[in-house]
């Protein structure tokens, strides 16, 4: 897991080293005095970037499916182990279908949870902090211009994730009721078939399965909420920097260099954002 780790955090900091080689791209090659040594310097520098971030990011991917799914396996064996040892009134009042999806939805759950929030902490935050290292090495103003709307998330995401959590549950719960009707079914086909109750039963599974499908696409609609705010927050972001920092640029108190390496920053910053944000 370090190992994993520390490829995470490499693979995150190339996106900060990437915007800051822009700068003298833009002074140095790009102006008018270009400096034919400084295109060759900077041209590598950005290919071995890209190079150690396909390597990384093969790495960083290979590394967390083997991990999350030893994670997920021994979780599986271990709660399997515990609930062989429960007494018989457990499994009267826990149907099958239920403790089969509990053993394998979770488990995946938590699957997902250790992939993400290694990803989260490993990749995008390292590339947030390096990025965010970038603009307030280039301007702590424009830095502070483009997070303006940063605290306009704060109540909206709480409510938000608290809503997805709800959700979550209630699909959950679902899950196995939609687990423990299959059971149910499969179980007992011939005094299905006996009594002729194939509609009766197909219509209590449709019930069930559409509670799913309404409550999966209210949850959607609620992870879909928190990229949105961040979209906007972001553009207010831009907006503001483009005020200030562009007529800084054009007065000739800064470079094309610098705006052009802070505004790259800034747009690398989005999908760590998001990432996070989900």
């Amino acid at each position: 897991m370090i190992v994993a780790f520390v490829i995470l955090i490499i693979d995150g900091s190339t996106l900060g080293a990437l915007s800051y080689l822009l700068k003298p791209l833009f002074d140095k090659v790009f102006s008018g005095s270009a400096d034919s040594s400084a295109l060759f310097i900077v041209g590598l520098g950005i290919l071995g970037l890209f190079v150690l971030r396909a390597i990384t990011s093969i790495l960083s991917k290979t590394l967390m499916a083997s991990i999350t799914l030893r994670i997920s396996t021994a979780m599986q064996v271990d709660l399997l182990r515990h609930i062989l040892t429960l007494d018989g009134r457990f499994f009267q009042s826990n149907p099958p279908g239920a403790l089969i999806e509990r053993v394998q939805g979770d488990t995946g759950a938590v699957q997902g949870i250790w992939s993400t929030l290694l990803m989260g902490v490993g990749r995008d935050l390292v590339a947030l902090l390096s990025l965010f290292a970038v603009t307030l090495s280039i301007d702590v103003r424009w830095t502070l211009a483009a997070l303006i709307g940063g605290p306009l998330l704060l109540l909206p995401a709480v409510f938000v994730q608290r809503y997805i959590r709800r959700k979550a549950d209630l699909t959950r719960r679902q899950a196995g009721q939609r687990a423990t009707r299959l059971d149910e079914i499969f179980h007992g086909i011939q005094a299905i078939k006996l009594n002729g109750m194939e509609t009766y039963q197909t219509g209590r599974f449709h019930t069930i399965v559409s509670q799913i499908r309404q409550a999966e696409v209210r949850a959607t609609a609620g992870r879909a909420m928190m990229p949105a705010l961040i979209d906007i927050v972001t553009g207010l972001g831009f907006f503001a920097v483009l005020m200030l920092g562009g007529r800084e640029v054009a007065a000739g108190t800064r470079t094309v260099g610098e705006f052009m390496s802070f505004i790259t920053a800034m747009s690398l910053t989005f999908q760590p954002i998001r990432r996070l944000g989900d």
